[in-house]
């Protein structure tokens, strides 16, 4: 979500923004910013977007312009939000009554999905209104996909190495596919075993396995 403020009040901010002690220059707007962004997740990357090098006047557009674009920092707080709270502090009381009026003009603290009436949850119909309702995608399988399931998971295969554990899984009658992090070289795979069916059946015991070594 994006803050469209108006002209005016647009105007007004930036002039605001570029009349403050600490925007006179490159280091000082940077430490500014980077003071007011304190603690929000994306302020590396916010920062490392800003152009702040240039005229007072020319960069208090560039900040209120990408701030007010940039969208929401939080649940309920846009980034523009963050950087009033940061300024108001160094501002005259009429600069400062301006700022607080802008939030109550503009959605900066508002949650991006409003609180809703406990009770609406169960929405209007009445329970003789509603027999089966599928919303959206309707997620129904026939009972066939477990069994493709099973089959499918004939291949996957538990993997000891000397040193660790993992997964692996047959791509042929004759070819295993894992990760480099458990088998990175060809000793290590000649020295390892594969255990087929490393499952619990369905009273949570251990299924006769398999286990053979790598063919050379």
């Amino acid at each position: 979500m994006t803050v469209q403020l108006s002209q005016p009040d647009f105007q007004r901010l930036t002039r605001i923004v570029q009349n403050l002690s600490d925007f006179a220059n490159v280091r000082e707007r940077r430490r500014l910013v980077a003071d007011a962004l304190e603690g929000v997740s994306q302020a590396d990357i916010m920062l490392a977007r800003l152009d702040l090098d240039g005229s007072p006047m020319g960069v208090s557009v560039e900040v209120v312009r990408f701030l007010a674009q940039f969208g929401r920092v939080a649940y309920d707080r846009e980034a523009l939000a963050v950087f009033l709270n940061k300024i108001q502090g160094f501002t005259g009381d009429e600069d400062r009554d301006f700022i607080l009026e802008l939030f109550h003009k503009y959605p900066l603290n508002v949650p991006a999905s409003p609180n809703r009436v406990i009770d609406n949850w169960k929405g209007m119909d009445s329970v003789a209104d509603v027999k089966e309702r599928i919303i959206g995608e309707n997620t129904l399988r026939d009972i066939y996909i477990l069994n493709l399931a099973l089959e499918a998971s004939k291949a996957v295969v538990h993997i000891q190495t000397p040193t660790d554990l993992g997964t692996g899984f047959m791509i042929a009658t004759d070819l295993l596919m894992t990760n480099n992090h458990v088998i990175d070289s060809r000793e290590v795979a000649e020295k390892s075993d594969f255990s087929f069916n490393y499952q619990l059946d369905i009273n949570g015991k251990e299924c006769p396995k398999q286990t053979i070594g790598a063919l050379k």
